[in-house]
């Protein structure tokens, strides 16, 4: 068996973000499995790299949902993934796309007008300066690793 056998035999479901929801489907059957709704129009989605926070735009409500994949990554619970938050952006800002750092602890949102960046733990979004700033950290940070 081949490693792409091997692969398509461990993937048994996806993620998406359509209709105001997040939801995951199982690939055997093509069935939705657990929905979460979002707000109206989710847009792209990134989760952390342990897995545990996913993080949606969401284009017309102006805010950010973070869920909660804990109970998913820790006792594969499908079911027990939750809103965790909506982390407000601006009134009419449409966020669009993200990406998170490597260390999980910011999330780099792209609005229309300049990014956004949202601390896990911390207040609103900061300016677009600041974003720039800490957007130079993380590639400095990503660049790094991949020299050490």
């Amino acid at each position: 068996m081949g490693e792409a056998d091997l692969w398509a035999g461990e993937l048994e479901s996806v993620f998406a973000c359509v209709a105001g929801r997040f939801s995951r489907v199982g690939l055997e059957l093509n069935v939705e499995i657990h929905q979460v709704p979002v707000g109206r129009d989710p847009r792209h989605m990134g989760i952390t790299s342990d897995g545990r926070t996913a993080y949606i735009c969401v284009w017309d409500a102006g805010h950010v949902s973070k869920l909660d994949h804990t109970p998913l990554t820790e006792h594969g619970d499908v079911a027990g993934i939750t809103e965790a938050a909506q982390i407000p952006v601006a009134a009419s800002a449409h966020p669009y796309s993200l990406a998170i750092s490597p260390c999980g602890s910011r999330v780099f949102v792209a609005l229309p007008s300049p990014v956004s960046v949202l601390c896990q733990g911390e207040g609103p979004p900061v300016s677009a300066a600041r974003a720039s700033s800490e957007c130079a950290a993380v590639s400095g940070e990503v660049a790094g690793r991949r020299r050490g």
